[in-house]
């Protein structure tokens, strides 16, 4: 057992600190889009920031909207698989705002 929990607390934390494609992918049409914004509507990054961190944090309340939705079902399952009742014993959800940076929300 101590072996296996060893490693999946590696691979876990091998997981996140691996870039991925995907990510790669993302930061670079990100900063083509700043680049042509840049080059041809002559914006500086202190003007684009504000519609960056509102994109980032439509994209923050998405992502907790679907880990809602997704516990709602595993509990809904859990529920009907077994005859007892499943209750969660974290109860308190993240706000999305609170993982952002206060200088990000003082802009």
């Amino acid at each position: 057992l101590g072996s296996y929990l060893a490693s999946n607390v590696a691979e876990g934390i091998r997981d996140s600190i691996r870039i991925h494609c995907k990510t790669w992918v993302a930061m670079i049409v990100l900063f083509g889009v700043f680049v042509m914004l840049h080059r041809f509507a002559h914006l500086e990054l202190r003007q684009l920031m504000p519609g960056f961190v509102g994109m980032a944090v439509l994209i923050l309340l998405a992502m907790h909207i679907i880990v809602v939705r997704r516990e709602r079902e595993l509990h809904k399952k859990v529920r009907s698989s077994s005859g007892c009742k499943f209750q969660s014993r974290h109860r308190a959800r993240w706000s999305a705002l609170g993982e952002l940076p206060l200088e990000m929300l003082l802009l």
